[in-house]
């Protein structure tokens, strides 16, 4: 896939996300807690995932080859979770654009710490003053979201 393509399609799927986070609150007003929410958001996606895997008729997982997956491959679905109950919880509080945007403030800053060290096996891509100033732009931006009139 063309990059600029990949670049639409994140897009897309960027644009969606405060859609998904008005659903997963809506959810979780009619659910105990935040975590039963993301709970049934993952199920509803898992059960997809299960649909299209099986249009595709794709082989089955390589089970022998999953035991030498390292430990903290398997940590993604935790972090998502985590990510979901957050946008039940917050974005009622805060509203989706001070909540996203304070999502993609640690995003950025996050991204910006692992391509500078390589984490995970990635690239190495080091810190820039550049970098710095597009995080700062962000925390500004945030700035004026939350005490901006």
């Amino acid at each position: 896939m063309k990059p600029l393509l990949l670049v639409a399609f994140a897009a897309l799927c960027g644009a969606l996300l405060p859609l998904q986070a008005g659903a997963n609150a809506r959810l979780g007003q009619a659910l105990p807690t935040m975590f039963h929410a993301a709970l049934a958001n993952f199920l509803v996606g898992g059960a997809l995932l299960l649909i299209v895997c099986l249009a595709l008729r794709a082989p089955g997982p390589p089970w022998p080859r999953l035991g030498a997956v390292p430990w903290w491959a398997w940590t993604g679905g935790l972090m998502g979770a985590l990510y979901v109950a957050m946008t039940v919880l917050a974005l009622p509080r805060l509203g989706a654009v001070l909540m996203l945007s304070a999502a993609v403030v640690g995003q950025m800053i996050g991204s910006i710490a692992f391509d500078h060290h390589g984490a995970l096996g990635a690239p190495v891509r080091p810190f820039t003053p550049s970098k710095a100033a597009g995080a700062a732009l962000l925390l500004a931006g945030i700035a004026l979201i939350r005490f901006g009139r």
